[in-house]
């Protein structure tokens, strides 16, 4: 089982000065669990969308660089369900040094990441500022690279682009998944039988979707990929 505290020292520092990861560590690791990482969790945490599949067999980690927006996700789960569960974490990280163990996920979700054409920059004492910024192939390498560092050998990525989907964004990833060892095993597009129900497995909060994407063009699609076992 993975261990915050060992890989991610400052982590206790962050939980208790931000007030979002408020269970202890060792909480999650009772029994063992799969592990699943909700990359770019925000406000909106996976988990609220299907409570019953992580209540009893899973730990759950909500990962964002944005404090705020972990807030955020935190009382959206704890409206939905009435509280917050042990086996429950929430994370800051940029996803460049997420504080997980090699090897110990099962299952990543990265909702609307890679085709996010802006981020936040926090200045000390100031409101933080939007910029507009698409993910250059360094950026879609980082989060691969990591992805494929705390995945299990046969782990799972899945990839929701539904807000912000480019055609050119999909294809670099695509590439980069396969060059890191990835097994592209599904996508599933807009327009394919079955897109809406396994959309609404990591999503609950959005009544619609644009099939085309919106904002900057681009089809909206599921993409699931699977970490090569190490031979």
């Amino acid at each position: 089982m993975f261990d915050l505290q060992r890989n991610y020292p400052n982590f206790e520092n962050f939980r208790r000065e931000e007030n979002v990861a408020e269970q202890e560590i060792s909480a999650a690791e009772k029994k063992p669990q799969r592990v699943f990482v909700d990359f770019g969790a925000g406000r909106h945490p996976v988990a609220g969308a299907d409570w019953e599949k992580f209540r009893d067999n899973y730990t759950y980690v909500a990962i964002d660089y944005d404090p705020e927006e972990l807030k955020f996700g935190k009382n959206d789960l704890l409206e939905k369900i009435g509280y917050i569960p042990e086996n429950v974490l929430f994370v800051q990280s940029n996803g460049k040094n997420i504080p997980l163990q090699s090897n110990s996920v099962d299952e990543i979700y990265f909702g609307n990441v890679f085709g996010e054409p802006f981020r936040k920059e926090f200045k000390k004492k100031k409101e933080p500022e939007l910029i507009s910024e698409r993910k250059t192939i360094i950026d879609i390498r980082n989060f691969v690279s990591e992805a494929g560092r705390i995945l299990k050998d046969n782990g799972l990525i899945v990839i929701l682009e539904t807000y912000t989907p480019t055609d050119s964004s999909e294809n670099d990833l695509k590439k980069t998944l396969e060059s890191a060892g990835f097994v592209i095993e599904k996508r599933i597009g807009a327009e394919d039988p079955g897109f809406v129900t396994e959309w609404r497995k990591y999503d609950s909060f959005h009544e619609h979707f644009s099939r085309k994407g919106e904002g900057i063009g681009g089809e909206s699609y599921i993409l699931y990929a699977r970490k090569k076992k190490e031979k």
